[in-house]
Parts: structure tokens; sequence; C-alpha cells
């Protein structure tokens, strides 16, 4: 007679040292729906995952592409122009023309 034993669950913690992220993390990508889990124990029991469900996420994630961040704009360096500089440091010192 063959005994059908679980796959061992994980913990938040061994989730979150699998991808290198925070335990923040790993609830956030819980509650986006990005990561499935089952809750252990009493309605607000326990946070576990099985590694295949570990693996599918790194899979996905891997073949998503990361977005790139837009390029910078150029920085103005130096002082404003003059003739903005000008009116402001007048008003500044009471000046009314």
């Amino acid at each position: 007679m063959t005994v059908n034993t679980p796959a061992a669950m994980l913990t938040v913690r061994q989730v979150a040292e699998q991808l290198a992220i925070s335990h923040g993390a790993v609830y956030s990508l819980c509650y986006a729906g990005k990561l499935r889990f089952y809750r252990v124990g009493a309605k607000s029991g326990r946070y576990r995952f099985h590694q295949h469900d570990v693996d599918e996420y790194l899979a996905g994630s891997a073949s998503a592409a990361i977005p790139q961040a837009p390029p910078a704009k150029p920085r103005r360096t130096g002082a404003a122009p003059k003739a903005t500089i000008e009116p402001i440091l007048l008003r500044q010192a009471g000046w009314r023309g």
C-alpha cells in the first residue's frame, strides 16, 4: 500500500529567500495575485506555498519584459538667464517699477 504524502509546503521566509526579496514583497505578490498561496490554520491562517507555484512565478517573471525607465531629461547647468533673475531680486528688494 502506497501512501501519498503531500509535497512540503514552503513558508513566507523560505519563499523570500528563494526569490531574494523581503517578506513584505512576498505578501505583495500574493495580494496582487501573482503568486499562488494557501492559508493553513484558522481564518487568518499562515501563508504556505508549493514549490511548483514558486517555480511558475519565476518562469513567468523571467519571460516578462522588464520595463525600462525613460531616458533622463538633460539638466540645465549654470545660472538662470539674467533677465529672469533681476526682476525677482528687484521685487524682493522692494523696488516697484
